[in-house]
Protein backbone atom coordinates (compact mmCIF):
# COMPACT_ATOMS: atom_id res chain seq x y z
CA UNK A 1 0.00 0.00 0.00
CA UNK A 2 2.31 2.59 -1.17
CA UNK A 3 0.46 5.70 -0.91
CA UNK A 4 -0.59 4.30 3.10
CA UNK A 5 -0.28 7.47 5.39
CA UNK A 6 -0.88 8.03 8.96
CA UNK A 7 -4.49 9.17 8.06
CA UNK A 8 -5.22 6.48 6.50
CA UNK A 9 -4.63 4.08 8.85
CA UNK A 10 -5.68 5.87 11.59
CA UNK A 11 -9.22 6.73 10.25
CA UNK A 12 -9.98 2.89 8.67
CA UNK A 13 -8.46 1.35 12.07
CA UNK A 14 -10.28 3.80 14.20
CA UNK A 15 -13.51 2.48 12.12
CA UNK A 16 -13.07 -1.07 13.02
CA UNK A 17 -12.69 -0.42 16.19
CA UNK A 18 -15.47 1.51 16.65
CA UNK A 19 -17.23 -1.16 15.00
CA UNK A 20 -16.05 -3.74 17.32
CA UNK A 21 -17.11 -1.64 20.33
CA UNK A 22 -20.45 -1.68 19.04
CA UNK A 23 -21.11 -5.32 17.93
CA UNK A 24 -18.97 -7.26 20.83
CA UNK A 25 -17.46 -5.19 23.98
CA UNK A 26 -18.95 -5.69 26.99
CA UNK A 27 -21.85 -7.40 24.88
CA UNK A 28 -23.40 -11.09 26.25
CA UNK A 29 -21.04 -13.51 24.46
CA UNK A 30 -23.77 -16.06 23.82
CA UNK A 31 -25.47 -13.60 20.99
CA UNK A 32 -22.15 -12.49 19.49
CA UNK A 33 -22.25 -13.35 16.08
CA UNK A 34 -18.33 -15.02 15.57
CA UNK A 35 -18.37 -14.16 11.63
CA UNK A 36 -18.75 -10.43 12.07
CA UNK A 37 -15.80 -10.53 14.38
CA UNK A 38 -13.89 -12.58 12.02
CA UNK A 39 -14.80 -9.95 9.49
CA UNK A 40 -13.47 -7.41 11.60
CA UNK A 41 -9.88 -9.34 12.50
CA UNK A 42 -9.78 -10.50 8.56
CA UNK A 43 -9.93 -6.42 8.07
CA UNK A 44 -7.39 -5.30 10.54
CA UNK A 45 -5.05 -7.89 9.59
CA UNK A 46 -5.12 -6.84 6.19
CA UNK A 47 -4.27 -3.39 7.35
CA UNK A 48 -1.63 -3.93 9.31
CA UNK A 49 0.09 -6.11 6.27
CA UNK A 50 -0.38 -3.38 4.11
CA UNK A 51 1.50 -0.85 6.99
CA UNK A 52 3.86 -2.94 7.07
CA UNK A 53 4.65 -3.78 3.48
CA UNK A 54 4.37 -0.23 2.79
CA UNK A 55 7.60 0.42 4.47
CA UNK A 56 7.06 3.60 5.72
CA UNK A 57 6.41 2.14 9.13
CA UNK A 58 10.14 2.27 10.29
CA UNK A 59 10.34 5.85 9.64
CA UNK A 60 7.07 7.44 10.74
CA UNK A 61 6.61 6.72 15.24
CA UNK A 62 3.03 7.65 14.92
CA UNK A 63 2.22 5.02 12.36
CA UNK A 64 4.81 2.44 14.36
CA UNK A 65 2.92 3.28 17.44
CA UNK A 66 -0.78 2.85 15.25
CA UNK A 67 0.47 -0.49 14.25
CA UNK A 68 1.28 -1.65 17.67
CA UNK A 69 -1.92 -0.90 18.38
CA UNK A 70 -3.82 -2.77 15.92
CA UNK A 71 -1.77 -5.44 16.71
CA UNK A 72 -2.54 -5.23 20.55
CA UNK A 73 -5.81 -4.80 19.59
CA UNK A 74 -5.97 -7.92 17.26
CA UNK A 75 -5.06 -10.14 20.42
CA UNK A 76 -7.67 -8.88 22.53
CA UNK A 77 -10.28 -9.80 19.60
CA UNK A 78 -8.89 -13.39 18.75
CA UNK A 79 -9.23 -13.84 23.05
CA UNK A 80 -13.17 -12.51 22.48
CA UNK A 81 -13.19 -14.53 19.98
CA UNK A 82 -12.38 -18.00 21.81
CA UNK A 83 -14.54 -16.91 24.83
CA UNK A 84 -17.29 -16.17 22.56
CA UNK A 85 -17.16 -19.90 21.10
CA UNK A 86 -16.45 -21.02 24.16
CA UNK A 87 -20.04 -19.94 25.79
CA UNK A 88 -21.59 -20.43 22.56
CA UNK A 89 -20.58 -24.65 22.63
CA UNK A 90 -23.14 -24.43 25.78
CA UNK A 91 -25.53 -24.70 23.28
CA UNK A 92 -29.04 -23.38 22.65
CA UNK A 93 -29.64 -22.57 26.07
CA UNK A 94 -27.00 -20.11 26.97
CA UNK A 95 -27.82 -18.31 24.28
CA UNK A 96 -31.24 -18.45 24.88
CA UNK A 97 -30.95 -17.38 28.65
CA UNK A 98 -28.20 -14.40 27.41
CA UNK A 99 -30.93 -13.14 24.93
CA UNK A 100 -33.59 -13.29 28.24
CA UNK A 101 -31.05 -11.22 30.56
CA UNK A 102 -31.01 -8.88 27.82
CA UNK A 103 -34.95 -7.68 27.80
CA UNK A 104 -34.63 -8.12 31.63
CA UNK A 105 -31.54 -5.68 31.87
CA UNK A 106 -33.69 -3.23 29.74
CA UNK A 107 -36.45 -3.14 31.94
CA UNK A 108 -34.35 -2.67 34.73
CA UNK A 109 -32.78 0.22 33.00
CA UNK A 110 -36.17 1.64 32.25
CA UNK A 111 -36.60 1.68 36.06
CA UNK A 112 -33.88 3.59 36.72
CA UNK A 113 -34.98 6.01 33.94
CA UNK A 114 -37.96 6.62 35.29
CA UNK A 115 -38.43 5.65 38.72
CA UNK A 116 -35.41 5.31 41.27
CA UNK A 117 -35.43 8.59 43.41
CA UNK A 118 -38.75 10.36 41.87
CA UNK A 119 -41.20 11.77 43.02
CA UNK A 120 -43.83 8.79 42.86
CA UNK A 121 -47.14 10.32 43.29
CA UNK A 122 -46.08 11.88 39.33
CA UNK A 123 -45.04 8.53 37.92
CA UNK A 124 -45.99 6.76 35.81
CA UNK A 125 -48.46 3.40 36.67
CA UNK A 126 -49.34 2.44 32.98
CA UNK A 127 -45.09 1.96 32.17
CA UNK A 128 -45.21 0.61 35.02
CA UNK A 129 -47.46 -2.00 34.56
CA UNK A 130 -46.21 -2.84 31.59
CA UNK A 131 -42.43 -3.16 32.57
CA UNK A 132 -44.02 -5.79 35.23
CA UNK A 133 -46.02 -7.61 32.57
CA UNK A 134 -42.66 -7.48 30.97
CA UNK A 135 -40.39 -9.27 34.04
CA UNK A 136 -43.52 -11.64 34.31
CA UNK A 137 -42.75 -13.18 30.43
CA UNK A 138 -39.18 -12.90 30.89
CA UNK A 139 -39.85 -15.23 34.22
CA UNK A 140 -41.82 -17.49 33.13
CA UNK A 141 -39.66 -18.13 30.00
CA UNK A 142 -36.68 -18.86 32.09
CA UNK A 143 -38.16 -21.24 33.97
CA UNK A 144 -39.10 -23.08 30.70
CA UNK A 145 -35.81 -22.74 29.32
CA UNK A 146 -34.66 -24.44 32.32
CA UNK A 147 -36.47 -27.33 32.12
CA UNK A 148 -34.26 -27.86 28.89
CA UNK A 149 -31.04 -27.64 30.71
CA UNK A 150 -30.22 -26.58 34.01
CA UNK A 151 -28.11 -23.66 33.98
CA UNK A 152 -26.36 -21.02 36.59
CA UNK A 153 -26.55 -18.04 34.81
CA UNK A 154 -30.13 -18.23 33.95
CA UNK A 155 -30.57 -19.75 37.59
CA UNK A 156 -28.98 -16.50 38.83
CA UNK A 157 -30.87 -14.20 36.20
CA UNK A 158 -34.25 -15.52 37.03
CA UNK A 159 -33.71 -14.93 40.88
CA UNK A 160 -32.98 -11.18 39.90
CA UNK A 161 -36.00 -10.78 37.76
CA UNK A 162 -37.91 -12.46 40.67
CA UNK A 163 -36.36 -9.53 43.31
CA UNK A 164 -37.14 -6.77 40.62
CA UNK A 165 -40.47 -7.83 39.76
CA UNK A 166 -41.52 -8.01 43.41
CA UNK A 167 -39.53 -4.58 44.20
CA UNK A 168 -42.08 -3.40 41.38
CA UNK A 169 -44.80 -4.43 42.40
CA UNK A 170 -44.02 -2.71 46.18
CA UNK A 171 -43.35 0.85 43.85
CA UNK A 172 -46.59 0.78 42.20
CA UNK A 173 -48.20 -0.12 46.10
CA UNK A 174 -45.84 3.34 47.39
CA UNK A 175 -47.02 5.32 44.25
CA UNK A 176 -50.93 4.33 44.96
CA UNK A 177 -50.13 5.31 48.42
CA UNK A 178 -48.84 8.63 47.93
CA UNK A 179 -51.63 9.70 45.87
CA UNK A 180 -54.09 8.19 48.42
CA UNK A 181 -52.24 10.59 51.11
CA UNK A 182 -51.63 14.12 49.09
CA UNK A 183 -53.69 16.63 49.78
CA UNK A 184 -56.22 17.88 47.41
CA UNK A 185 -54.27 20.47 45.84
CA UNK A 186 -51.08 18.64 46.26
CA UNK A 187 -53.08 15.63 44.12
CA UNK A 188 -54.25 17.80 41.31
CA UNK A 189 -50.43 19.06 40.91
CA UNK A 190 -49.23 15.49 40.68
CA UNK A 191 -51.82 14.55 37.94
CA UNK A 192 -51.08 17.73 35.98
CA UNK A 193 -47.65 16.27 36.20
CA UNK A 194 -48.60 12.71 35.41
CA UNK A 195 -50.83 14.56 32.62
CA UNK A 196 -47.92 16.43 30.57
CA UNK A 197 -46.17 13.56 30.89
CA UNK A 198 -47.97 11.70 28.38
CA UNK A 199 -48.20 14.94 25.84
CA UNK A 200 -44.35 14.34 26.24
CA UNK A 201 -44.38 10.70 25.39
CA UNK A 202 -47.21 10.88 22.43
CA UNK A 203 -45.19 13.97 21.02
CA UNK A 204 -42.10 12.13 20.96
CA UNK A 205 -43.19 9.03 19.99
CA UNK A 206 -46.37 9.72 17.50
CA UNK A 207 -46.76 13.21 16.03
CA UNK A 208 -45.01 13.12 12.93
CA UNK A 209 -44.01 9.64 13.05
CA UNK A 210 -45.10 7.00 10.47
CA UNK A 211 -48.02 5.23 11.60
CA UNK A 212 -47.12 1.55 10.42
CA UNK A 213 -44.22 1.54 13.15
CA UNK A 214 -46.31 3.26 15.92
CA UNK A 215 -46.65 0.59 19.27
CA UNK A 216 -50.48 0.13 19.67
CA UNK A 217 -49.85 -1.27 22.61
CA UNK A 218 -47.97 2.62 23.77
CA UNK A 219 -51.24 4.75 22.39
CA UNK A 220 -53.53 2.50 24.47
CA UNK A 221 -50.92 2.96 27.32
CA UNK A 222 -51.50 6.60 27.07
CA UNK A 223 -55.06 6.43 26.30
CA UNK A 224 -55.79 4.63 29.55
CA UNK A 225 -53.73 6.13 31.97
CA UNK A 226 -55.00 9.96 30.54
CA UNK A 227 -58.77 8.47 31.35
CA UNK A 228 -57.78 7.78 34.76
CA UNK A 229 -56.21 10.88 35.44
CA UNK A 230 -58.63 12.66 34.02
CA UNK A 231 -61.51 10.70 36.17
CA UNK A 232 -59.16 11.42 39.39
CA UNK A 233 -59.22 15.35 38.22
CA UNK A 234 -62.90 15.06 38.10
CA UNK A 235 -63.21 13.46 41.27
CA UNK A 236 -61.32 16.19 42.84
CA UNK A 237 -63.47 18.90 41.70
CA UNK A 238 -66.80 17.19 42.46
CA UNK A 239 -65.30 16.13 45.90
CA UNK A 240 -65.17 20.43 46.51
CA UNK A 241 -61.77 21.10 45.32
CA UNK A 242 -61.97 25.12 44.39
CA UNK A 243 -59.10 24.83 41.81
CA UNK A 244 -59.02 27.07 38.45
CA UNK A 245 -56.04 25.72 36.63
CA UNK A 246 -57.50 21.93 37.43
CA UNK A 247 -60.96 22.56 35.29
CA UNK A 248 -58.97 23.72 33.01
CA UNK A 249 -56.70 20.45 32.87
CA UNK A 250 -59.66 18.64 32.82
CA UNK A 251 -60.85 20.15 29.22
CA UNK A 252 -57.08 19.71 28.32
CA UNK A 253 -57.29 15.78 28.99
CA UNK A 254 -60.45 15.74 27.42
CA UNK A 255 -59.35 17.29 24.30
CA UNK A 256 -56.21 15.46 23.59
CA UNK A 257 -57.99 12.04 24.62
CA UNK A 258 -60.07 12.80 21.42
CA UNK A 259 -57.10 13.02 19.40
CA UNK A 260 -55.44 10.01 20.66
CA UNK A 261 -58.47 7.45 20.14
CA UNK A 262 -58.53 9.03 16.85
CA UNK A 263 -55.20 8.38 16.10
CA UNK A 264 -55.06 5.54 17.75
CA UNK A 265 -57.61 4.08 15.36
CA UNK A 266 -55.78 5.43 12.22
CA UNK A 267 -52.53 3.51 13.71
CA UNK A 268 -54.85 0.08 13.74
CA UNK A 269 -55.99 1.27 9.99
CA UNK A 270 -52.87 1.56 8.75
CA UNK A 271 -51.58 -1.85 10.34
CA UNK A 272 -54.24 -3.38 8.62
CA UNK A 273 -53.56 -1.94 5.40
CA UNK A 274 -49.76 -2.51 5.05
CA UNK A 275 -48.61 -5.92 3.75
CA UNK A 276 -46.93 -8.20 6.76
CA UNK A 277 -44.20 -8.39 4.78
CA UNK A 278 -43.12 -4.73 5.00
CA UNK A 279 -43.45 -4.30 8.39
CA UNK A 280 -40.00 -5.10 9.08
CA UNK A 281 -38.96 -2.74 7.09
CA UNK A 282 -40.98 0.14 8.77
CA UNK A 283 -39.78 -1.42 12.70
CA UNK A 284 -35.91 -1.05 10.96
CA UNK A 285 -36.88 2.55 9.98
CA UNK A 286 -38.56 3.44 13.25
CA UNK A 287 -34.86 2.25 15.08
CA UNK A 288 -32.79 4.05 12.35
CA UNK A 289 -34.56 7.49 13.20
CA UNK A 290 -33.81 6.52 16.78
CA UNK A 291 -30.29 6.02 16.24
CA UNK A 292 -30.03 8.68 14.16
CA UNK A 293 -31.29 10.64 17.04
CA UNK A 294 -28.60 9.06 18.97
CA UNK A 295 -25.43 10.36 16.66
CA UNK A 296 -26.90 14.01 16.64
CA UNK A 297 -27.18 14.32 20.23
CA UNK A 298 -24.87 12.16 22.08
CA UNK A 299 -21.82 10.06 20.32
CA UNK A 300 -19.18 11.95 21.15
CA UNK A 301 -20.63 14.70 22.45
CA UNK A 302 -19.82 16.19 25.83
CA UNK A 303 -22.06 14.31 28.91
CA UNK A 304 -22.33 17.56 31.51
CA UNK A 305 -24.11 19.34 28.56
CA UNK A 306 -26.68 15.99 27.57
CA UNK A 307 -29.97 16.08 27.38
CA UNK A 308 -31.05 13.07 29.34
CA UNK A 309 -34.99 13.59 29.03
CA UNK A 310 -34.08 13.02 25.47
CA UNK A 311 -31.86 10.20 25.55
CA UNK A 312 -34.52 8.30 27.73
CA UNK A 313 -36.90 9.02 25.45
CA UNK A 314 -34.55 7.85 22.85
CA UNK A 315 -34.10 4.65 25.00
CA UNK A 316 -38.01 3.93 24.99
CA UNK A 317 -38.02 4.30 21.43
CA UNK A 318 -35.33 1.09 20.61
CA UNK A 319 -37.29 -0.45 23.38
CA UNK A 320 -40.57 -0.15 21.37
CA UNK A 321 -39.16 -1.27 18.06
CA UNK A 322 -37.38 -4.05 19.76
CA UNK A 323 -40.34 -5.05 21.00
CA UNK A 324 -42.41 -5.22 18.10
CA UNK A 325 -39.33 -6.97 16.39
CA UNK A 326 -39.79 -9.25 18.62
CA UNK A 327 -43.92 -9.98 18.94
CA UNK A 328 -42.87 -10.31 14.75
CA UNK A 329 -40.53 -12.74 14.97
CA UNK A 330 -42.66 -14.88 16.96
CA UNK A 331 -44.86 -14.83 14.22
CA UNK A 332 -43.14 -14.97 11.21
CA UNK A 333 -39.55 -15.48 10.50
CA UNK A 334 -37.38 -13.20 8.56
CA UNK A 335 -34.14 -12.96 8.69
CA UNK A 336 -33.56 -9.20 8.28
CA UNK A 337 -36.07 -8.43 10.93
CA UNK A 338 -33.88 -10.90 13.23
CA UNK A 339 -30.70 -9.33 12.52
CA UNK A 340 -32.47 -5.80 12.68
CA UNK A 341 -33.64 -7.22 16.36
CA UNK A 342 -30.07 -7.97 17.48
CA UNK A 343 -28.47 -4.45 16.03
CA UNK A 344 -31.48 -2.78 18.13
CA UNK A 345 -31.05 -4.70 21.02
CA UNK A 346 -27.09 -4.07 21.22
CA UNK A 347 -27.83 -0.18 20.63
CA UNK A 348 -30.65 0.21 22.94
CA UNK A 349 -27.88 -1.38 25.90
CA UNK A 350 -25.56 1.12 24.35
CA UNK A 351 -27.68 3.94 24.96
CA UNK A 352 -28.57 2.56 28.59
CA UNK A 353 -25.01 2.24 29.69
CA UNK A 354 -24.71 5.68 28.24
CA UNK A 355 -27.71 7.42 30.19
CA UNK A 356 -26.16 6.18 33.23
CA UNK A 357 -22.52 7.58 32.47
CA UNK A 358 -24.13 10.75 31.58
CA UNK A 359 -25.98 10.89 35.04
CA UNK A 360 -23.00 10.33 37.01
CA UNK A 361 -21.19 13.03 35.34
CA UNK A 362 -24.33 15.29 35.88
CA UNK A 363 -24.67 14.12 39.14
Amino acid sequence: MATLNLKDFRDQTQALYNEYGARFAGKPRATRTISELDDIIKKLEALVNEARAAGNVAQDPALASMVEQAVENLETYDTERKEIARVQAQGETAIEGSKLATWANLQFGQYFRHFAGQGRATRDLGRLNEMISELELTEAQMKKLLTKKDMRSVREDLKTVRNNTALYRKERDHILNARANAQPDELASYLATLANEQFAVYNFHFAGRPRVSRRPGLMHRLIATLEEVGAQMKKLDEGGLNNEQNRNNIKIVETQLETYRTEFGEIQNARRNVAEGDLPGNFGAGANWAMEQYREHFAGKDRASRDLVLLSRICDEMLDMARQMRDYDAEVYNEGNRKNLNIVLDNAMLYQNEYEEIKKVQG
